[in-house]
Order: C-alpha cells, then sequence, then structure tokens
C-alpha cells in the first residue's frame, strides 16, 4: 500500500476554481461555453523540458504546467487560479491504479495557460 503523503505538500497546494466547458456546433463553428462549479485545492509547477520537447512543435512555446490534485478532472476542463490565470486541462494521468485508496488517490493533469476560452496558442 503507498502511504499518504498529502499532508506533507499541504503548503504547496493553491486554491483554484473548477469550470467545465461545453461545445456545441453552430453554422459549422464550435462554440465554448463554460459554467463554474466548485473550489479545490493543487499544486501546479512548470513542465520539465524533457516533457516539453516531446510536445508538437506548435505547442513547445505554448505555457505547459503540471497540476497535481484529487479533484477529477476531464480533458478542456478549465481551472482558474487566484489571480486570474486561467488553465486548459490539455492531459490527464490517474494514478488510481497505483494502489492508492480513492480517497487519497492523486491524479497528473498537463494544463496549459489560456487567456479565455480556445486561446491555448495565444
Amino acid at each position: 500500500m503507498i502511504p499518504n503523503v498529502l499532508d506533507g505538500v499541504a503548503d504547496f497546494q493553491v486554491r483554484l476554481r473548477l469550470a467545465r466547458v461545453t461545445k456545441t456546433q453552430s453554422d459549422y463553428d464550435t462554440i465554448e461555453t463554460s459554467t463554474d462549479l466548485h473550489y479545490f485545492s493543487a499544486i501546479i509547477q512548470p513542465i520539465p523540458p524533457t516533457r516539453l520537447l516531446v510536445k508538437p512543435e506548435g505547442q513547445r512555446t505554448w505555457k505547459w504546467f503540471r497540476l497535481w490534485a484529487q479533484e477529477r478532472l476531464k480533458l478542456d476542463d478549465y481551472v482558474a487560479d487566484g489571480n486570474g490565470k486561467q488553465y486548459r486541462v490539455m492531459t490527464k494521468q490517474d494514478w488510481d491504479l497505483g494502489g492508492g485508496q480513492p480517497a487519497t488517490a492523486v491524479n497528473e493533469y498537463e494544463i496549459v495557460e489560456s487567456s479565455s476560452l480556445g486561446s491555448e496558442a495565444a
């Protein structure tokens, strides 16, 4: 069994707001609308350069981060920090299979900074 180390990293956590994105098609355009859901705690850190090198060439200039949280996020969800920066969830690594209990399992996400819906490349 994996030990619970969440208490040891509590000082590094930030409070984030989760927004779920809904995509609809209208006149051959994709329209994204977001709905604020709730707040949760997470750890955000920059992506290591080795992970950045395997990204497609056009995405290497984006501002990539790792997010560690117990919260279950979906791809394309948005999270916002206390400074108003928005991040879009791009990838998810589910660590539940590592033997942790569901209440203590931590998920790893790769997120990209975004000034508004759909503006990751800006």
